[in-house]
């Protein structure tokens, strides 16, 4: 799938665990906001997810002056409350009609299976119906797409290195029928002309590796500059940790911005142990830039 060229790519993280700056507001959760520019000099504004709740992401965007009236698309990770819950009051913030795109199951019932037996429900904090009465437009995917030149899609991405699913992590269909939550994983692909792909995921249920690889195969990229996210490593033994980075290193991946699920020890690791490139701490507020 041809995915095109960005000649910039400029993106403000507006919810994050980790907070530095004054006036602003953290929580256990994710929201970015992305502008790019085109090889054809258009220019392309939306959001990346929309954190846990609304008082956060709604105190940071007036304190960053951030411009919600200029985006036209949100694209959702997956369904899981950290990820969503702030979508209400983003959509309430925006004049316009627009559109919000996430797989197809992103509005069934997520749960999580503890050992113990016990379910934890950590779903979309609201229902379909709720949402098809808001000033937005659902548009569920469950293949790669491209959003505008530059600009790509992936979901349903196969697993190549199962260390790094976790199968507590699922999804109840509406006939009851149970599967793994990983799949309806949405990661977003910025190919920058001058550096190579940015890859950015929400939680990364379906692992960095898997889906580094995945958006190879499909957008044919020839190189991956950097990965940005949440990698889902918080509870990563070092086995896993250890080969991840290995494999990062071996895809000469020269800039990670780990973030929200990836966890202090995986963190940590990467800081220490990774040589390819540089580990950058992006906080609330941080802005990453490139042409």
């Amino acid at each position: 799938m041809e995915i095109g060229f960005l000649e910039l790519a400029k993106v403000t993280v507006l919810v994050e665990n980790t907070v530095y700056k004054r006036d602003l507001l953290a929580e256990h959760g994710l929201s970015l906001f992305i502008e790019v520019v085109t090889e054809k000099d258009d220019k392309f504004i939306f959001l990346f997810d929309a954190g846990q709740t609304a008082v956060p992401i709604i105190n940071n965007v007036r304190s960053l002056e951030i411009p919600l009236e200029k985006i036209e698309y949100i694209v959702i990770s997956h369904g899981h409350y950290d990820h969503t819950g702030g979508l209400t009051a983003v959509l309430e913030h925006i004049p316009h009609t627009v559109k919000v795109i996430g797989h197809e199951y992103m509005f069934e019932d997520k749960i999580y299976r503890e050992k113990s037996g016990k379910i934890r429900k950590i779903g979309v904090p609201f229902k379909k119906d709720d949402f098809d009465k808001m000033n937005a437009r659902f548009i569920p995917i469950r293949e790669p797409m491209v959003l505008t030149e530059g600009v790509g899609l992936i979901t349903e991405i196969p697993v190549r290195y199962s260390f790094e699913i976790n199968p507590k992590f699922i999804t109840v269909l509406k006939n009851g029928k149970e599967v793994p939550t990983h799949i309806e994983d949405i990661a977003l692909i910025l190919n920058l002309k001058k550096r190579g792909a940015l890859v950015i995921t929400g939680c990364g249920h379906a692992g960095i590796l898997n889906t580094i690889y995945y958006a190879k195969e499909v957008f044919n990229l020839k190189r991956i500059y950097g990965i940005m996210g949440g990698f889902h490593m918080i509870n990563a033994n070092k086995r896993r940790i250890d080969i991840t980075i290995s494999e990062l290193e071996k895809n000469e991946i020269s800039v990670i911005y780990p973030m929200h699920c990836t966890g202090p020890d995986a963190i940590r690791a990467l800081k220490d142990k990774y040589r390819k490139g540089k580990v950058v701490d992006s906080s609330v507020g941080s802005v990453i830039e490139y042409k």
